[in-house]
């Protein structure tokens, strides 16, 4: 059946399992067979259909709602005591309607059953009233040609309900509910009972998915799915005003809820939300330039690619994440790096304004001027402080139309070499030209080195269309076995380095990606030689961590530094080098996960090592399972900043499933 719409919005499909949908109306679904075998089919249903079908009736979703089994303390006891009381209340109807005194004499008998005896109606925790629903007198065979037939029907419909509520009971189990059948069966199960409720709050934009509905697994699958969220429903809003309502009823249900944008965070806090509401904010999506062209207002779920497009046919760029497939606010709330940040600072510098949902469903607009402190904290720790449906930020006329790339391959071997002629020659301590970004991997490729690793170096340069000499004459020396040199445009940087739309890491292939980031200083040859020993045995010997790769981003650092430390809740504005082992298995299996964990680990402790530092400086946007003062910086002012603003802004810890600051 089609899809059921409520005041226009989406709820459910009528077909779901265990979900009450349609109406017995006596005028639609009268019986066409003889009136003796209805007769007969009447009276084999009398003690069963009729009893069931009032207590259990298919009502209109428009008003009448199953409850959430959290309502129910015993929807056995429930069903007992609805099937007990309706059921006398029939049989006397029909046995002795000369004494009821409801019937009426007169024309065609009626008795509405909602003055019988009804002992629920909506939900245990809030009575809905409800108005009468009328059947025939079923006293004669003739009147059950009128009704038997929708008494037939019905008796089937009540079998969703009653495998609904076993269903509840079975759910209960842990056996049931932790295989993986289990959770997908039982996420429905619990979620299509609460679904019309929130429905009916939201706009007519608005979407609300279960398990099993057409559009869910789309909206809830991740780029990681070790330690990923499982909810049991998505809601997919249409304005900001939705999110605010979501936000409102699963506080008022105390359900967990996750908002989400490109899904490619790896968190492992986030295989904390098992069930719960996920709030998908795909359909925000829009890129609005201002009149003056000074800056642009995006919306919460717009993707950094989409970002980038709009931006440039406008004659316009801004700081987006380098990958095309995250959301351009997501990163930004964890500081945000990208190509143009040696001219500009991190996605959250470009920040001028945030329209956002706090944790009590609240919506307001915050600024530095409105709200300093949260302010503050939005930039570098946001995914704990809010949910933002859209951000003014600063935009840039575009400075250079032309970049270049040049590509070159080296073996194994050249490692060391390789790491510190760049360490030399390019980044110089922090002091990497504004205009030139350098991309490295340690990867496979089998074509080139059937055993071990390589190492890809992608020299990247704005506002020219070769690759100054000055960058890549002292590499080329070292022999690279292969190498090439390519003119484009700032829209050809991702593709250039793997990373669009189309490349492997923004498609969802139900595969495990771990990452473990690390921030530098600058490059110990030497580390990075143990490192990459290390990553090439492991790769030799698990053949399932085959795809994973090692990522070196070094950019430049001006545009980082031009903002105080203290500026915002971003801590590691001094580093100059992100480095971070991605460790890739083709599943959740949780032993392959273990193994995964240990490696990449290891090989980011191996860089740490050759640091000096004694705590580790991580980009929370990668972090997998990092502590508090590693995300967001050992110093105790900024510990003791963030929990003061937690217990103000988000005291029961609604915001908590993307690496707490507490």
């Amino acid at each position: 059946m089609s899809p059921f719409k409520a005041n226009g919005k989406h709820i459910l499909t009528a077909s779901s399992p265990g979900w009450e949908a349609g109406r017995i109306d006596e005028a639609s679904c009268g019986s066409q067979e003889p009136s003796d075998k209805v007769w007969k089919k009447g009276q084999r249903l009398l003690m069963t259909t009729t009893a069931l079908v009032p207590a259990l009736w298919p009502g209109n979703e428009e008003r009448y709602h199953r409850p959430p089994p959290s309502l129910l303390p015993d929807r056995s006891l429930a069903v007992t005591l609805r099937l007990g009381t309706i059921a006398a209340a029939a049989l006397k109807l029909v046995c002795y309607p000369e004494e009821d005194n409801i019937l009426k004499s007169s024309g065609q008998k009626k008795v509405p059953l909602a003055n019988l005896v009804w002992p629920w109606s909506g939900t245990l925790n809030q009575k809905r009233p409800r108005e009468p629903l009328f059947l025939p007198c079923m006293s004669t065979p003739a009147q059950w040609s009128s009704i038997a037939g929708c008494l037939t029907d019905s008796a089937m419909e009540v079998l969703p309900a009653i495998v609904a509520w076993a269903a509840s009971s079975a759910c209960r189990s842990s056996l049931v509910a932790g295989s993986a059948f289990g959770h997908r069966f039982c996420a429905r199960a619990a979620a299509v009972q609460e679904v019309a409720d929130l429905a009916q709050r939201l706009s007519s934009a608005a979407q609300v998915l279960v398990p099993g509905d057409k559009g869910f697994d789309d909206a809830s699958r991740r780029w990681n799915v070790f330690d990923e969220p499982r909810p049991a429903i998505v809601v997919i809003p249409g304005t900001a005003s939705d999110v605010a309502e979501t936000v409102k009823y699963a506080n008022e249900h105390d359900t967990p809820f996750l908002a989400v944008g490109g899904r490619h965070g790896a968190a492992s806090t986030l295989g904390k939300l098992q069930g719960g509401i996920e709030i998908a904010l795909n359909s925000l999506s829009s890129v609005e330039l201002s009149k003056d062209g000074q800056t642009a207002r995006i919306g919460g779920g717009t993707l950094s690619g989409t970002v980038v497009d709009a931006l440039w046919k406008a004659g316009k760029q801004t700081v987006t994440g380098t990958c095309e497939c995250t959301s351009l606010v997501g990163p930004g709330l964890g500081g945000g790096h990208g190509w143009l940040q040696g001219r500009h600072g991190l996605i959250a510098d470009q920040f001028l304004s945030m329209d956002v949902v706090l944790a009590d469903g609240s919506a307001r607009t915050v600024d530095a001027q409105s709200d300093p402190d949260l302010w503050w904290a939005l930039r570098g720790a946001g995914h704990n402080f809010a949910i933002v449906t859209s951000v003014t930020l600063k935009v840039y006329d575009i400075q250079h139309r032309d970049w270049a790339r040049e590509a070159m391959i080296f073996t194994g071997d050249k490692v060391e070499q390789v790491f510190q002629t760049m360490a030399d020659t390019i980044f110089k301590g922090g002091k990497q030209d504004a205009d030139v970004v350098v991309w490295t991997y340690m990867l496979r490729i089998p074509e080139v080195d059937a055993k071990n690793p390589i190492v890809v170096v992608y020299l990247l340069q704005e506002g020219v269309r070769t690759v100054d000499k000055a960058h890549s004459a002292a590499l080329k020396e070292l022999g690279p076995v292969s190498g090439d040199n390519t003119p484009g445009t700032y829209l050809d940087l991702a593709a250039w380095t793997l990373i669009s739309m189309t490349d492997t890491p923004c498609q969802k292939t139900n595969a495990s990606n771990l990452r473990f980031p690390l921030y530098l200083d600058t490059y110990d040859a030497g580390a990075v030689r143990r490192a990459y020993d290390l990553f090439a045995a492991s790769l030799r010997g698990t053949p399932e961590f085959g795809s994973s790769i090692f990522l070196f981003e070094n950019y430049p650092v001006q545009g980082l530094r031009q903002p105080a430390a203290d500026d915002s809740a971003f801590a590691f504005r001094g580093d100059n080098i992100l480095v971070a082992p991605l460790i890739s298995f083709p599943s959740g299996d949780r032993q392959r996960g273990g193994e995964a964990v240990l490696l990449g680990e290891a090989l980011r402790n191996t860089l740490h090592q050759a640091s000096g530092r004694k705590t580790m400086h991580t980009y929370v946007n990668y972090a997998f399972r990092d502590g508090r003062e590693e995300m967001y910086g050992a110093e105790a002012w900024r510990q003791q900043k963030l929990a003061k603003l937690k217990a103000t802004y988000d005291p029961h810890g609604r915001f908590n499933f993307y690496n707490p600051v507490v």
